[in-house]
């Protein structure tokens, strides 16, 4: 878990970071001009329009997260893959164990990149980015 943790918050740090280097510099200058506070800027000014520029890299990193755990045997994705295995050396036959595996990701990261794609659809609709 902290492996994961790891490797992903430091991706995710690239995606905040170059969503918040996507908010204009003028906003960041408006806001000094009107002599608001750090605090306010970046709760009322920055953070709502940098939002929306994250989502898409945040939901790739969503879905990354279902792909790349079974590469590093966590989250009970081992023991999936050994009861797959056990059930298909019963009768030699592999393919049906490992295919119910497969649809087991696929439950949860179809779903997942739906949301985050309907997420981002009402965020631009909110923001008036996009029409209905």
């Amino acid at each position: 878990m902290i492996t994961i943790g790891l490797h992903f918050g430091t991706y995710l740090s690239e995606v905040y970071r170059g969503a918040l280097e996507g908010v204009s510099k003028t906003q960041w200058e408006a806001c000094r001009a009107l002599n608001f506070s750090t605090a306010y800027t970046y709760r009322r000014i920055v953070l709502p329009q940098a939002f929306p520029i994250a989502i898409p890299g945040m939901g790739n990193y969503l879905v990354g997260i279902f792909k790349d755990t079974p590469l590093l045997s966590t989250i009970g994705v081992a023991e999936l893959f050994h009861a797959a295995t056990a059930v298909g050396g019963y009768n030699y036959r592999y393919l049906e164990p490992y295919t119910m595996v497969g649809i087991i990701f696929l439950i949860l990261s179809v779903p997942a990149a739906m949301w985050v794609r309907k997420l981002e659809k009402t965020v631009n609709v909110a923001q008036g980015k996009i029409k209905q």
